[in-house]
């Protein structure tokens, strides 16, 4: 269709300008949405961008038709690939079928491929991994947003803003205001288009070779399954009492769970690694977009800037500049910073810390697995092991003031959403917690609620609570970091539990068996301390809670709003209603095996 209306031809005529203006940093004195609207008038080459798109029912009729053609037509010979396979014993059976499974007291229907299409699949030497451009960076600027329908990949129609399948209000919204009210949003997500990386090869390859040698779970590398050394459930027997056949049931879906986590960890792991390894020489450009809050995120999903510790170890900026007087030692407080040691120190304090440990940061720089493996011990210990070898040639260079550094220093807000929240509410000792009052120490909220919860531990285990005492030194700042941080949008006691049980079993000296208790225990005193910490914090809160119940069920309508760049925001949270569309039954080709 593009290539019809005559897109990518225009396409062609305006990016090699517009290509050179970003590269050379043209764009400080005209940004990007501005050039290419000026290349555009000066070659005559507007662009008809408005593509039409599916409706959310087109999508659904279309899918239920090769969903019906999948179930009733795709057809497999039975037995396969035999030197028996003659005219008497052949039988051509459905490659999919649907199957009902309990998961608790519910049946779940399913669709489950053939087992002769699995073992056939299985005997397929490994293929290389292939991704859909959209879930790759690029190797060119991505394409400035121009309107909520003309921006990111080149040639692939990109969302604007990221939302769940169904919610069309918010983008009937922005379709309609003018280019003049929201241009700041597009301009503002462009530069950040604009921005090129590289890959950092030398943290990449030691990354690899741990990957490769089955990974290690202190440093947040999946292990295998293989690797896993895990223990295997008794299998169930005749025989057995009603209770030991529950326990055994339950510990063998327990175990296939963890199975799934450890292969899924593994797969996702492979995929940024692949995709790392593949653009290793290369300059890329990472496209933007937002979600319905209006905050912005990198579209490649699998690897990105914004990833975990392990995704930001291995990425550089692909512009560098000298360090300056000063970059050398905001490298050395960035380091202090990664590794949580020194958080309650003044920034002072850190840089000299820094220079207390030199001998243990190039030692880490130069020898990282044979030596003191001083990184091994930080929070973020990749970034932390970037960051010693970024300081480690900064300092051998002839000049570190002209050395020219590719490496990207974050700064980090304290919990920015509690800053918010205090703010708003005048909180005076929320404020406190989270910087927004002079101070000569940085405080950290985390600390503050570890403390506090670990009071309240020690208070339970005096009073001969068992699971206070087992608790004993395992509350650590990083057990309920994430609960903290997103108690603010609203976490519930169930999720708190989830995050909080991953965390405390990835520690090895914890007892398994009392994770459930302990989790459970955790999040009611995290919850209690943070509403004790932030009170008038908790009142605002409540009132939102109030307002969107109020707006939902009496009004019957979406809570709205609009940002301060004018994106009109619609919270797509509505009550699923299933319904059966009539026509063709598409589950006739049932089957019972499972």
């Amino acid at each position: 269709m593009r290539r019809k209306n005559g897109f990518i031809d225009k396409l062609r005529l305006i990016y090699d300008d517009y290509t050179n203006h970003v590269v050379t940093n043209q764009r400080f004195m005209m940004n990007e949405r501005q050039k290419w609207n000026e290349i555009t008038k000066e070659k005559f080459a507007f662009m008809d961008h408005n593509d039409r798109r599916w409706t959310f029912t087109q999508v659904l009729q279309v899918g239920e038709f090769l969903y019906d053609v999948l179930l009733k037509h795709a057809k497999i010979r039975v037995p396969l690939l035999t030197e028996k396979n003659t005219a008497s014993n052949k039988s051509d059976n459905s490659i999919v079928h649907i199957v009902y499974r309990h998961s608790g007291i519910v049946s779940e229907k399913q669709v489950k491929v053939h087992p002769t299409v699995l073992h056939f699949f299985s005997h397929i030497p490994e293929a290389t991994l292939d991704f859909s451009c959209t879930e790759l960076p690029c190797l060119v600027p991505p394409l400035p947003w121009l309107s909520s329908t003309m921006g990111g990949y080149l040639l692939t129609q990109t969302e604007f803003v990221r939302s769940p399948i169904g919610a069309t209000q918010q983008d009937a919204r922005i379709r309609t205001l003018p280019t003049e009210k929201i241009g700041g949003l597009f301009d503002s997500i462009n530069v950040l288009n604009s921005c090129s990386w590289k890959i950092n090869g030398q943290v990449l390859d030691l990354l690899m070779d741990i990957f490769r040698r089955g990974g290690d779970r202190r440093l947040s590398v999946p292990v295998s399954l293989e690797n896993a050394n895990l223990t295997e459930p008794l299998p169930i027997e005749k025989g057995l009492s009603t209770d030991e056949l529950k326990r055994r049931e339950i510990a063998i879906a327990q175990m296939r769970k963890i199975k799934a986590e450890i292969f899924s960890l593994w797969c996702y792991e492979l995929y940024r690694l692949s995709i790392a390894n593949h653009f290793r020489n290369e300059i890329f450009w990472f496209p933007h977009n937002l979600d319905f809050r209006g905050r912005v995120y990198p579209i490649p999903p699998h690897f990105n800037h914004l990833g975990s510790d392990i995704a930001r170890g291995i990425i550089l900026f692909a512009e560098g500049k000298p360090l300056g007087p000063n970059g050398l030692r905001q490298l050395k407080i960035h380091l202090v910073n990664l590794t949580d040691l020194k958080k309650k120190a003044s920034v002072n304090d850190r840089a000299k810390y820094a220079d207390e440990i030199m001998d243990d940061i190039l030692d880490s720089a130069d020898r990282p697995i044979e030596g003191r493996q001083w990184w091994k011990q930080s929070e973020e210990p990749w970034q932390t092991l970037a960051c010693c070898m970024e300081i480690a040639r900064a300092i051998r260079s002839p000049d570190h003031t002209k050395y020219v550094s590719h490496f990207p220093v974050h700064q980090d807000g304290s919990c920015n959403v509690l800053q918010h929240y205090a703010a708003m509410g005048l909180d005076d000792i929320g404020a406190a917690s989270v910087n927004l009052k002079p101070n000569d120490l940085p405080q950290d909220v985390y600390s503050v609620v570890v403390d506090q919860v670990e009071q309240e531990r020690k208070q339970d285990a005096a009073n001969g609570l068992p699971i206070a005492k087992i608790l004993g030194g395992f509350i650590k700042r990083k057990v309920i970091k994430q609960t903290i941080m997103t108690t603010n949008y609203g976490v519930t006691l169930f999720g708190a539990r989830q995050q909080i049980s991953r965390q405390l079993r990835d520690i090895d000296e914890f007892p398994r068996e009392h994770i459930s208790e302990a989790s459970t225990y955790l999040a009611q005193k995290t919850f209690i301390s943070l509403r004790e910490l932030f009170r008038e914090t908790r009142k605002i809160q409540d009132w939102f809670t109030d307002c969107a119940r109020l707006i939902s069920r009496v009004r019957e309508a979406a809570v709205e709003w609009n940002t301060p760049l004018s994106l009109p925001v619609v919270q797509p949270y509505y009550q699923e209603v299933r319904m059966r569309h009539k026509g063709k039954d598409i589950y006739d080709n049932y089957s019972s095996f499972a």
